[in-house]
C-alpha cells in the first residue's frame, strides 16, 4: 500500500480483502462483532466525512475512496479504540509529511498528497506501540 499509493494514488482492492480477511478470523477467535462494526464505522466514518467536507468546500475530494475504505478495513481489524488512535496518528502524520513536502517544494497546497502511507504507518505504530499508547491516553 505504501509505494503503490504513493506511485500511483491507489490503495489497491486486494489489500482491503487482506485486512477483511484479518478482521473476520480476529472475528471467530476472541472479537465480538459490534467493536468490529464500532472500529469499521469509526476508521470509514471518520475518512468518509473529512471527504465529503473536501468535496463541500473546495469541490474536491479531501481522500480518495481508497483512503476511506482502507479506514474502515482496519477499524473492522482493530476495533473503535485502536482505529480512533490510528487516525489520529495518521493525522499527524500526514501532516508533518505534507508540511515537509509542501516546505520542500516537491508539492504545492494544490498537489495531491497520498495518504495510505499515513494510514499504513500509523496502523503499524499502533501495532507496536500499542500498550504504550493505551497507558498514555488512559492514564
Amino acid at each position: 500500500i505504501f509505494f503503490t499509493d504513493i506511485e500511483t494514488y491507489t490503495v489497491p482492492d486486494s489489500v482491503l480483502v487482506f485486512f477483511l480477511v484479518i478482521g473476520c478470523s480476529n472475528l471467530y477467535l476472541d472479537r465480538d462483532f459490534k467493536a468490529a462494526l464500532l472500529g469499521t464505522l469509526i476508521g470509514f466514518g471518520t475518512f468518509y466525512f473529512i471527504q465529503r467536507i473536501g468535496k463541500f468546500f473546495y469541490k474536491k475530494d479531501a481522500f480518495g475512496s481508497g483512503d476511506v475504505k482502507l479506514g474502515g478495513a482496519i477499524g473492522f481489524v482493530w476495533g473503535p479504540v485502536l482505529t480512533s488512535m490510528t487516525v489520529y496518528l495518521s493525522f499527524l502524520i500526514g501532516g508533518f509529511f505534507g508540511i515537509l513536502l509542501i516546505v520542500s517544494k516537491k508539492k504545492t497546497m494544490k498537489d495531491i498528497i497520498p495518504f495510505g502511507p499515513s494510514i499504513i504507518i500509523a496502523f503499524f505504530l499502533s501495532y507496536m506501540f500499542k500498550a504504550e499508547i493505551l497507558s498514555y491516553f488512559f492514564s
